[in-house]
This record gives C-alpha cells, sequence and structure tokens, in this order.
C-alpha cells in the first residue's frame, strides 16, 4: 500500500532484518562454500555499520586472504584459545575428489611428525562446510624465490639462506619422511629471519633404505613389496596419491628417479635442494629443455647448462659440491643431506686464510717483541720529526676531510638511489602477478632517485616501463575504515567519498589535472554511508547511511553547514537515487519500504508493499516511474506523481539486491539465486507498466535472461543492455531482446562488486575482491586494462562525467583515480595456445597478422588489439603474410601446404607442391603472384588468384629459408642452408646470379632501400655477414666480430647503415658502403634472434632473454629494454610510419608496442612521471620499504608537499 507514515512493528521487522541480511552472506554458498560466504560477510558488515561479525572456521578467527592456488586458499587467523596467529590451508569445495583431500591430509600428518626451527610446524587438521583444512604456523615475510630475486646477493649470502633450509630436509629425513617437491617457492624466509620448509603436500615416509637388490624388477611398484617385520602396520604417509609411474613433483626440480615413476628416498630432495642451489648461485637452473620431455633426457644424462658469466663468482669448489648432489644416479650423490651441508660448510678456501693468518700472527709476535727494544731507543731522536709530521698530516687531512665529504655525499645519493631502485623492483607490475604490485608506488620511487641516478640505463627502462602501465594519478589517504561511496561532481571540479565509519570528504579535483592529493572532512553519519548522489546540477549532494539518516549538503557553501536531514527512515538506508530532473530522490531502506521526497517541497511519500529490507531502487529513463527491489525475492513498480502501485515483478526465489530499466521498455532484477529476469514493459490503456489493463497493480513473473549460478552482485546499464556480475567474477553484457547474444566478460578471479559503462558506452568497467579494476570493451573483444595498486579488495568506483576519470574505492581505505586517457604503452595479443612463428602489420598499419605452430593464423586490430579473425589450418604455420592490398592472407604449413585466403569471404585456396615444411611466403609487390620457398630446397612462384603453379626455381641443394621479391617484381631472392642466396628472373626462372662465399646456412638476407642501389646485405652460420654491392660474389664486404652464428640482418632507412643480430648476445652496426665497423649494442644476456633500424639513430633488437631493446645510436649512445614477455622474443614487425612495432615470442603472444612514447632523456621522463601521478610515499611507507628513521621519512614527507 502506500502511506505517508509508517505504522508497522520496527522492532519485528529489524529482527526479521537481521535474518534477512544473512541471506546475503549465505546467498551463493551452496556454490562457493567457505569463500563466498566470508566476502558476503565482510560487505555485509560493512554495509550495515555494525563492527564486523569475525568469520570464523571453528575455533579460528579469520583475519584476511593470504593467498589462493590450484586446490585451495590460505587465510590468516587467530586461534584465541592459544593466542596466536596462524596460516590456514582450506582445500576448496570444489577440490573435493579424494586425491586433493589425501593430499592435504598427507601435508598435514607430515608435518605434525616434525618439530625443528627450520619446518613450518602443524598445529591442527580438520573440517568445516566439508571442506578440509590445516592450521599451522604462521610465517611474515618470502618465499626463497622472492627473497633472492629482491636485490644481487653474494654466493656466501646465498648458501647461508640454503643451509638453514638444508637443515629442515634432513630433519625430515631424520622423522622417515621425503618431501618430494623442494624448490624455492615452498620454503619461507621469515622477517624474523628464520628459514623454514614448508608445502610438504608431496611428502611420503620412508623406511630405513635397502641396499639396491640386483635382481629386483627396477619397474617394478615400489610400495608394492612391504618389509616383512612392518606388515600389517599402516602408514598413511605410505599410501600412494596415483598410480606407478605418475610424475609427482615440480619437473624443473624433479630428479631422474622421479621422471621415471621409481621411489624417492632422501636422496631424491637432495637432488631438488642442489637444483635450487645451482639456481640461487648461478641465476639459471642447470637442466634445460623446450619441453617436458627435453628436460627429462637432459636430467637423467646429466647433461648441465653452462652457468653463463657469472662463474667465476662462484668458487670451483662450491660448484664441485653441488654438482655431485646433481648426479643422475643416487648413489652416486652425498650419502645424505648432513654430509652435503658439511661439505658445503667446508669453504677450503677460508679454511686456508685462516690457517695464513695463524701463521702470520705467530711470526708478527716474534718480530714485535724484538722491535720493541729498538724503537725504545729511538723514540727520543724521532720526537721532533714526529710533530713535523703530525703538523703536515693534520693539514692533509682537512684537505682529504673536504674532499670526503663529497665523495661520502655522493655515496649516499647513490646508495639512496640504489635503496629506492631496489624497492622499485618489489611494486613494479609484474606479468599475471597483482599480489604487492603497485606501479604507482614505482613511479613515486623513480621520482625521488636524484639526477646521478637517472642517467643510468636501468632507470631509464624502468621509467618508460613505468610510465606506460596504468597509474593511480592519485592516491587519496583521508578515510580510516573501508570506502563505500564515490560521487565525481558533475562538473568534474571534486570528487566525493564516503566511508564505512560515516566520513564523508571532499577532494580538491580538475578535469584538466585530476586530483590534488588535497581533500577535506565534510561531516560524518553515525552509521556506513551507503550512497552518495549529486543533483544534475552538482550543487546539491546527498548521502544516505544505515544510521537511517538521508542527508543533503550544499556543495557550493563557501564553509561547512551542518547537512539538512532530509528524511529518516526506521533502519538502514541502503540506496538513495536522483530522478533525471533532479526534483525528486527516492531513497530505499532496511524499514521495507522506499521513499520519495520532492526537494523543493519536501513532501515525502512511503511506497509499501514490500515485506522485507528494500535493497535498491531506481527511476526509469523519463523519471515517471521508479522500481525497488528487495529481500522478499520480489521487486515492485511505481509510478511516481502518486506512488501507485503498476507492477509486482516475481520469479526469483532468493532476494532481489538490484533491479534497473533498461531503456523504457525493460526492467532487469539481479538476485541471490544467480539470476537475472526481464520484465517487458508495455503501454496498454495508457498506462506505462501495464500487461494487461485490469484496473490495478499487475503480476509479472518475467524470464531469466541469464544465469549466472551464483549471487548476482552488480548490474549497471548501457542503452538497450546491460551488464551484471557475480560473486566468482563473471560478468556478462546482455540485451534484453537477444539474450542470445550475451557476451561473456572474464578475467577477475574474486567477486565482481561494482560495474558500469563509460559515458561513450564503448567500454565496461568493473572492480573485483582480487584487488583489481578492468576497463574492457563492452563487446567483449580485446584485452582489458588491469588497474592494480589497492592491497584489499575493491568495492565501489565512480566515472567522471566526461570519461576521463575513474575513481576506486577499497578495503584498505584507500581511494585512486586513474586518467583513462593515458595510452597503454603495450598492447598484449593473447589467444594462441602454442608459440609464435611470425608477425606481420599490413601497409596500411591498421592489422596485425600472427601465425603459431597452434595451426592458426590470427588477425588484430592495431589500434586496440581486438581479434578480427581466425585462420584455422590443419597443421602448424611457419610463416603468414598479407598481401600488399590487404585483402588476402598467405599462410604457409609444416607439411608443405601453402594456403591463400580470401578475407572478405572466408574463401582459400590450397597449393599442395612443397614436399616438406614452407618457411618463408612473400607476395609480389603488384600481389598477382606468391613466392613460397620450402625445406625441400624448391621455391616455387604462383598465381595469386588462381593459384596455378607459374614456376619452380630448383638449384638450391638444402632448405630454402627466406624469399623476395624484387622491388619491381622483376626478379627473386632465395636464401638457402647451403650457403648461397641466388637471384632469379621472375618471369622466366633463369638464375641471374649465385652469391657463394659464406660457409654456413645464410639465415636471413636484406636488400637496400635505396631504389638506385642493388646491394644485398646477409647473415650466416658462419660468424659473418657480407655485404653485395652487386652480382660479382667477388665483390662482397665481410662483415666479421660476431663469435657465434648470425641470425639477422637488415639496413637502415637510407640504406648506409647495417645491424646484424647475432647468436653471441650482441648487435653490431656497419657501414654499408665499406663495411667498417660503427658500433657494438651490448645488454641482452642471452641470443639475439633479431634487430631492425627504426630510423638512422635507432635501433631495435629481440633476444632470448624475454627482452627488447631499443637502442639510441651516436656518442652517447643508450639503450632502454623493454619487458614483458615471459620466453624468448624471435620475431618483430615496424609499422609503416615506424611509430610502433609488433613483437612475437615462443610464449605464445604478440605485444603491440607505441614506441612513439619511449624516451632516453631522463629529464623528459621524471616530468612525465610527476605529471602522471602526485602520489608520494608515506611516513610508514617510507620507515618500512626505505628504512628511513622517523624523522627523516617526516623530512622527505614534508620536502615533498605530500597530503
Amino acid at each position: 500500500m502506500t502511506t505517508t507514515e509508517h505504522d508497522s512493528d520496527h522492532d519485528e521487522r529489524d529482527d526479521e532484518d537481521d535474518r534477512a541480511a544473512p541471506g546475503l552472506l549465505r546467498a551463493g554458498q551452496h556454490q562457493a562454500g567457505f569463500e563466498t560466504r566470508r566476502q558476503k560477510q565482510l560487505i555485509a558488515s560493512a554495509i550495515f555499520g555494525k563492527p564486523p561479525a569475525p568469520t570464523m572456521l571453528q575455533r579460528y578467527t579469520v583475519l584476511r586472504e593470504l593467498g589462493a592456488g590450484g586446490m585451495g586458499m590460505v587465510y590468516l587467523a587467530y586461534d584465541d584459545q592459544l593466542d596466536r596467529r596462524v596460516a590456514i590451508k582450506l582445500l576448496r569445495s570444489r577440490s573435493t575428489n579424494p586425491e586433493a583431500q589425501t593430499r592435504l591430509q598427507r601435508e598435514a600428518q607430515a608435518m605434525a611428525r616434525l618439530s625443528h626451527p627450520n619446518v613450518v610446524t602443524v598445529y591442527e587438521v580438520g573440517s568445516v562446510d566439508d571442506e578440509l583444512f590445516v592450521a599451522m604456523e604462521y610465517v611474515k615475510g618470502h618465499n626463497l624465490r622472492d627473497y633472492l630475486g629482491q636485490t644481487s646477493r653474494t654466493w656466501a649470502e646465498i648458501l647461508a639462506v640454503f643451509m638453514p633450509a638444508g637443515e629442515g630436509l634432513a630433519a625430515a629425513h631424520a622423522a622417515g619422511l621425503v618431501h618430494r617437491d623442494f624448490k624455492p617457492d615452498n620454503v619461507l624466509v621469515g622477517d624474523d629471519g628464520r628459514v623454514r620448509v614448508a608445502d610438504f603436500g608431496l611428502a611420503y615416509g620412508m623406511r630405513e633404505l635397502p641396499k639396491p637388490d640386483p635382481d629386483a624388477n627396477p619397474n617394478a611398484n615400489p610400495d608394492a613389496n612391504p618389509n616383512a617385520d612392518l606388515a600389517g602396520v599402516v602408514d598413511p604417509l605410505r599410501t600412494p596419491l596415483t598410480k606407478t609411474g605418475a610424475l609427482l613433483g615440480t619437473p624443473a626440480y624433479m630428479a631422474p628417479e622421479q621422471f621415471e615413476g621409481k621411489v624417492s628416498d632422501a636422496r631424491t630432495d637432495q637432488f631438488s635442494f642442489c637444483v635450487a642451489l645451482w639456481e640461487g648461485l648461478y641465476g639459471r637452473r642447470p637442466f634445460a629443455g623446450a619441453n617436458l620431455a627435453r628436460l627429462a633426457e637432459a636430467v637423467s644424462t646429466g647433461n648441465i647448462d653452462a652457468p653463463g658469466h657469472d662463474t667465476a663468482k662462484v668458487p670451483p669448489w662450491l660448484r664441485a659440491v653441488v654438482e655431485r648432489g646433481l648426479a643422475p644416479d643416487p648413489d652416486a650423490r652425498w650419502p645424505s643431506m648432513p654430509a652435503l651441508l658439511s661439505a658445503l660448510a667446508l669453504d677450503p678456501i677460508a679454511q686456508r686464510r685462516r690457517r695464513v693468518r695463524a701463521r702470520a700472527i705467530t711470526t708478527a709476535t716474534v718480530l714485535l717483541l724484538g722491535a720493541l727494544a729498538w724503537l725504545a731507543a729511538s723514540e727520543l731522536q724521532h720526537n721532533a720529526r714526529q710533530r713535523y709530521w703530525n703538523a703536515l698530516t693534520e693539514q692533509l687531512l682537512d684537505i682529504e676531510r673536504a674532499r670526503g665529504l663529497g665523495q661520502a655525499t655522493d655515496d649516499a645519493e647513490r646508495a639512496r638511489a640504489a635503496t629506492k631502485m631496489s624497492v622499485y623492483r618489489s611494486y613494479r607490475a609484474k606479468i599475471g602477478i597483482t599480489d604487492h604490485s603497485d606501479p604507482t608506488i614505482a613511479a613515486t620511487l623513480l621520482k625521488e632517485i636524484g639526477d646521478s641516478g637517472r642517467t643510468d640505463p636501468a632507470w631509464i627502462s624502468a621509467a618508460n616501463l613505468t610510465l606506460g602501465r596504468p597509474l593511480s594519478h592519485a592516491l587519496l589517504t583521508g578515510h580510516d575504515d573501508t570506502i563505500f561511496a564515490l560521487a565525481f561532481a558533475p562538473g568534474e571540479d571534486a570528487l566525493y567519498s564516503a566511508a564505512a565509519d560515516g566520513e564523508v570528504w571532499r577532494w580538491e579535483f580538475s578535469n584538466a589535472t585530476g586530483a590534488s592529493g588535497r581533500g577535506e572532512l565534510l561531516f560524518a553519519h553515525e552509521g556506513t554511508v551507503t550512497s552518495l548522489v549529486l543533483d544534475p546540477t552538482g550543487q546539491l549532494l546527498v548521502s544516505a547511511s544505515e544510521d537511517g539518516t538521508v542527508r543533503a549538503w550544499p556543495t557550493t557553501a563557501t564553509a561547512n553547514p551542518n547537512p539538512q536531514l532530509l528524511t529518516r527512515h526506521a533502519a538502514g538506508v541502503t540506496a538513495a537515487r536522483f530522478d533525471p530532473s533532479g526534483r525528486v530522490l527516492a531513497t530505499s531502506s532496511r524499514d521495507n519500504s522506499a521513499r520519495l521526497i520532492e526537494l523543493d517541497t519536501r513532501v515525502t511519500t512511503v511506497l509499501g508493499g514490500h515485506t522485507k529490507a528494500v535493497q535498491a531502487v531506481s527511476f526509469d529513463p523519463t523519471g515517471a516511474r521508479v522500481l525497488t527491489a528487495s529481500s522478499d525475492n520480489t521487486a515492485r513498480l511505481w509510478r511516481v506523481e502518486d506512488g501507485a502501485p503498476l507492477a509486482l515483478l516475481e520469479g526469483h526465489t532468493r532476494p532481489v539486491f538490484h533491479a534497473q530499466f533498461v531503456g523504457e521498455d525493460w526492467v532487469v532484477t539481479g538476485s541471490d539465486d544467480g539470476t537475472v529476469r526481464g520484465y517487458r514493459l508495455h503501454a496498454d490503456a495508457g498506462e506505462p507498466g501495464f500487461v494487461t489493463d485490469h484496473g490495478a497493480a499487475i503480476t509479472d513473473h518475467g524470464a531469466a535472461i541469464t544465469d549466472h549460478g551464483a549471487a548476482i552482485t552488480a548490474i549497471a546499464t548501457s542503452g538497450s543492455r546491460f551488464a551484471s556480475a557475480d560473486v566468482n567474477g563473471s560478468v556478462r553484457v546482455v540485451t534484453p531482446s537477444a539474450p542470445e547474444l550475451a557476451v561473456s566478460i572474464e578475467g577477475h578471479t574474486g567477486g565482481v562488486w561494482a560495474l558500469a559503462f563509460t559515458p561513450d558506452n564503448n567500454h565496461l568497467i568493473t572492480t573485483s575482491f582480487d584487488g583489481t579494476a578492468r576497463v574492457s570493451s563492452a563487446d567483449g573483444r580485446g584485452p582489458a586494462r588491469v588497474l592494480i595498486g589497492h592491497r584489499e579488495p575493491l568495492l565501489r568506483l565512480a566515472i567522471s562525467s566526461s570519461g576521463r576519470w575513474l575513481a576506486t574505492g577499497s578495503w584498505d581505505t584507500d581511494v585512486r583515480t586513474f586518467d583513462l586517457e593515458r595510452a597503454p604503452l603495450e598492447i598484449p595479443l593473447a589467444a594462441h595456445k602454442a608459440p609464435l612463428q611470425r608477425v606481420a602489420i599490413d601497409r596500411q598499419g591498421t592489422r596485425v597478422l600472427t601465425a603459431s605452430s597452434d595451426a592458426t593464423a590470427r588477425l588484430w586490430d592495431a589500434r586496440t588489439g581486438s581479434e578480427l579473425g581466425v585462420l584455422r589450418g590443419d597443421q602448424p604455420l611457419n610463416v603468414a603474410v598479407f598481401s600488399p592490398d590487404g585483402e588476402r592472407v598467405a599462410t604457409g604449413h609444416s607439411d608443405g601446404a601453402v594456403l591463400i585466403w580470401e578475407l572478405a569471404s572466408g574463401n582459400q585456396l590450397r597449393l599442395d607442391e612443397h614436399e616438406s615444411a614452407v618457411r618463408d611466403l612473400a607476395f609480389s609487390p603488384t600481389g598477382d603472384r606468391l613466392a613460397s620457398a620450402g625445406s625441400d630446397g624448391v621455391t616455387r612462384i604462383w598465381d595469386a588468384q588462381t593459384g596455378a603453379l607459374l614456376l619452380e626455381l630448383r638449384g638450391h641443394d638444402d632448405a630454402v629459408l627466406q624469399v623476395e621479391f624484387g622491388e619491381l617484381g622483376a626478379r627473386v631472392f632465395t636464401a638457402s642452408a647451403d650457403a648461397t642466396l641466388r637471384v632469379w628472373d621472375a618471369r622466366t626462372g633463369a638464375v641471374q646470379a649465385v652469391l657463394t662465399g659464406h660457409e654456413g646456412a645464410i639465415r636471413s638476407f636484406a636488400r637496400s632501400p635505396d631504389p638506385g642501389d642493388d646491394q644485398l646485405a646477409t647473415a650466416s652460420d658462419d660468424h659473418s655477414a657480407r655485404i653485395w654491392p652487386d652480382d660479382d660474389p667477388t665483390h662482397a664486404l665481410v662483415l666479421r666480430g660476431h663469435t657465434k652464428k648470425l641470425h639477422a640482418v637488415a639496413f637502415d632507412p637510407a640504406g648506409t647503415q647495417v645491424v646484424t643480430a647475432s647468436a653471441d648476445g650482441t648487435a653490431r652496426i656497419w657501414d654499408a658502403h665499406t663495411g667498417a665497423p660503427l658500433a657494438t649494442l651490448r645488454g641482452h644476456s642471452q641470443a639475439l634472434w633479431g634487430a631492425m633500424f627504426i630510423d638512422s639513430t635507432h635501433v631495435v633488437s629481440h633476444a632470448d632473454d624475454n627482452t627488447l631493446r631499443l637502442w639510441t645510436l651516436g656518442r652517447d649512445a643508450s639503450t632502454i629494454e623493454l619487458s614483458g614477455h615471459t620466453q624468448p622474443v624471435t620475431g618483430l614487425a615496424l609499422s609503416p610510419d615506424a611509430r610502433w612495432m609488433v613483437s612475437a615470442s615462443v610464449d605464445g603472444s604478440a605485444r603491440i608496442w607505441d614506441i612513439s612514447q619511449l624516451s632516453s632523456d631522463p629529464a623528459v621522463l621524471v616530468e612525465r612521471l610527476r605529471a602522471a601521478t602526485v602520489a608520494c610515499l608515506g611516513v610508514d611507507q617510507r620507515m618500512r620499504d626505505l628504512g628511513e628513521s622517523q624523522a627523516e621519512a617526516e623530512a622527505e614527507v614534508a620536502r615533498a608537499a605530500c597530503q
């Protein structure tokens, strides 16, 4: 019914609502178990403005999430019975397979056997909600891998941290346990300095090791033959988890016997320990393999990979000790972990030094006694001379003190810069990692490094990469509680935020420059602020709170007046919304009602009818109707003019928390039952909202438009479509009239609790419990921009009216703003399932083409990274190229097939003449012909329109590795593994020249870009390059200097310089006319795959070290390292305007890089950093991360004018 006052029993409803509100917590519990229950309990406690109800796991109070893995979650919890913090490992409810449960149980049993300072202690194992958990010692610190990666360490420091880990393993062996999965990730280095071995999930009980029986079957199941004296004794740690021969462990650290599925013993752990120690000492693992089979072969044969350039830093005796532990035969390793540890502790060099020192002390003592007598006799005659020398020494010391003061100042500055660069590395964005990454803090640290540190190539590279990441323009840190509401002023001259503690803040803001970082407290409610809204003019700010009040504050007031009370509900207010005109405000409340407030007259209409809390309210685009959603599982439609009920919308089976109009014709509702239901509105009898004219409110059950299968957490609308999100992080964009065309947007790993379309409706922004915000294309195409930095879950977002600025609010009490117009440095193209073999760009510079071993070629939009199409073949691709007009693509496959695709129609021609793999393809300049080069040594010329074979170019004695048409299409050039380059007549197939001289395969050739120059350049396996000025091979210029084979060669745009790329890790620049060496580019740590000129003064190279480097040539040569790929970068293509490039990698991805953003000028970079973010380090963070004293930190904060 509609009334003007509430006359029902508030207390009874409050009790009922306290039961209903936890329904928010219970929703989806059957789908996601304890974690969903925990998320909703946290949010509900903040919403209702009550002290957060502790999330209990039996007697443990869960404090926060520590991490997640494939099988489950790890939480920090408090044991109030024993007054200690514990770590709880909880098996996911969806991972209830017996093996997963057994593995977690085994870990608890194994660790419970041990009591050792270097092993994590287990306290208890139990279950809750049918989910198994283990409570264990909480170690605050890092795992060993992260610890070693924090900074460069000496071999002695590395050994010092591995020794206690070895002691922990030795203790496990003494207790009859084999770890079977020792690796740096399973070793914890506490902030207290203590090292502990953890994760005994694969631990296996062992008996006393018997001597090998030469007559025994080596492939027999080691668990099928128990000792007779142990018959009938059941050890749960002896129970096999998997069938005989299955791999258990992490392959990179596994011993040969693990690859072979044989029995594991203490020597297996010793092998894994030595693999990890070798990796710590040399920065790379001892065994390498392109795949699991190759790795297993290297491990089983003992084929240790060369340690690289830093070998000299590790003493030979230490290498010998570790190599023995890496022996393929267990009997050839150290007899036990204690034996290995003893060998590691015996440093022969240190022992020799101690003996030499002892002899020197003895000798010095004898000499001293003899000299004392002589000194006593001569002391008098030296006194006068000594006074003279004392005076002179003091003068010299004064000079040295002045010089030393300057040196000390420089040294201190370098030390501070080194510290900040070290801390920067811990905050920089890492691929696929959000935990502890904050590019904004990284940028702040880079800004603080002084002028001397900014000339370091590491700083220049770091600054360029950081500027290319999504940075928080401002970090607003005034609140002390969870952020629960955000709103931009319509004119973008202010940003407002509110928190769970009731405080409302205003922050200085400008569309041109963003937030300044300065803010002020406006007022405070007595409960959580659930909504902040501004009227269309931006002159009135309204806040709604769990304290039951709705208050208005005039934003134009010069002083801070007390906010006006608009209405007081009998229970907490859940939402407040303005109608499009700004004259009517709607509120919803847990008192089971909604209200319409006319702001000019303050006339209030109460909308009564729901039987439980009203959770949401919204207006239609005309402001004529209002929609409410309730915990009574229904939504209701009302007429604004008089509050008359128009429709009861039923169909949900659980509370409805979200309701929105989609245009004027549809209503959508989202519920904890996991569905979004749609209701089509009609205008019968002149009454909008009526399906039929019954003269009264009608009932409509609607239809489930989309079923998430988990509780709906947010809904946003845009024109004729809406987006919905759920507690598991899934997001869908749906048009109600065509739900079958729904688009799924994935990426979040935690529940999405807020989402909104940008004003242009092209993008959807989401915030999640995983601590990130994502900016995704609303059509689901292209990669999302991931915004990281918040330390805890995100709950709220706001977008400015222009669409430029985004504000996010988090559980960490911070508000961050992001400039959405800042272009990213790189766009990842990730859809292939296998390594990329080639990358190309069309001549228009609008599309990218990638070819992969997964048998597909993919087309991408070069501007957005959206995938435009997939060309699927039957066999892996080696090459793909565009036709000159961009209307066709040719692909070459490993089975010898060539396919020509018509992109508009999808039609293809298949050309099957090659007997083996196609290595290269090239269209003629007019696109009428296609040349294909094969491993069969033959180059074929095809009619690109009909597929007819025109010519076969035979003459090479080995695979043809590259083919290219001449500028006018009259000639064809081919390079071969037979060490020759041949020039052919493209019309007749006649050989015009054979260029000989190389003594190894020609991997690459390049033609001079100068139209009047016939020069060619070649790169060969014989460690040399050659420049051929004409068709006479005797005229070639030989370029020598590389020490390994060459992979690539290229001319600069003017044809005056040549660059070569080699497996020796260097690129070299040569004079194209004289062959004189001009420069050697050193910086890559592994083999180069290619290099090319961007212009006459800039070169880009790519290598096996997973990076690209941009080099600036000249006297003050510099380099910018571009990291992002996780495996070797094997391909590169440059855009026609040379402003961007695309890299291709073995990791299966390509990346578009905006070269125009890069700079080698420190002054330019530091100004860009200052413009990109106004954030700065606070006192606590400076003390924690930089080691500054409180006084130093406060002085730095004051100097930087931090707010």
